[in-house]
């Protein structure tokens, strides 16, 4: 059986019917009009007269890059000396707690430099020419020089020099270091981009490599290219 309830008296926040004031009437929003006027502001700002022929949305996209290049940089060299910081605090860490052998190979060296002078000096010469198969083919090295100082040892100042193993785990740290912040880079770039000019791009400085293959890395050249590079470093001393 369901019964109703029935709700009775009032509540002491109801105050009756209230007659609102009069208000003043909302603006009908106007595209075309904001839009004129949004283009205008920028030609003002950016200095319009001095790009006469560029539309506005070209503006819009110079203004974007200018802005969007700053704060790339900004972020790349903030970025990157953090990721830096942490690698190297990682290098000491992994050092401080490693063995003693360890620690023997990464602890930095005294070292004496040395260099015996050659009683000859021989000119090595630039490939003459390509053979049939693509191979360099290189001259007879010619006699160059006797040094007067010839077969005596010179002894340099000492030096510490860092080992191979720690330069090899600072320079990796680095490489890992440069990546982080040239991606973070590239994000803050698109993103303004995105907001300024609408539409996604890439800094006009980020180089692609691509690695070369290996059929054009022996091409042939023409004998003339090969004699003007001769003569190119002859005149410049080599």
């Amino acid at each position: 059986m369901i019964t109703k309830f029935i709700i009775r008296g009032f509540s002491k926040k109801f105050k009756g019917v209230q007659k609102l004031k009069p208000q003043k009437s909302y603006k009908v929003f106007d595209e075309t009009k904001a839009r004129v006027g949004s283009e205008m502001d920028i030609r003002t700002k950016l200095g319009g007269d001095d790009f006469p022929n560029w539309s506005p949305k070209a503006i819009q996209t110079l203004r974007g890059e200018s802005v969007a290049l700053k704060l790339a940089n900004r972020k790349f060299f903030r970025t990157f000396g953090k990721e830096l910081k942490g690698s190297r605090k990682k290098t000491a860490t992994f050092i401080k707690g490693a063995s003693s052998n360890i620690k023997g190979n990464i602890r930095p060296k005294k070292v004496i430099p040395k260099f015996t002078v050659p009683k000859t000096q021989y000119q090595v010469l630039e490939p003459a020419y390509i053979s049939k198969k693509g191979e360099p083919v290189k001259e007879k090295l010619k006699f160059f020089r006797s040094p007067l100082r010839a077969g005596e040892t010179i002894i340099g100042k000492s030096r510490i020099k860092t080992s191979k193993p720690l330069r090899i785990a600072k320079q990796k740290g680095a490489k890992k270091s440069y990546k982080s912040a040239d991606l973070a880079a590239n994000k803050i770039y698109t993103k303004t981009m995105k907001r300024f000019a609408d539409k996604e791009s890439v800094s006009p400085f980020k180089t692609f490599t691509k690695k070369v293959p290996k059929k054009y890395s022996t091409a042939k050249h023409d004998s003339r290219e090969l004699q003007h590079y001769k003569k190119v470093r002859k005149d410049w001393g080599f």
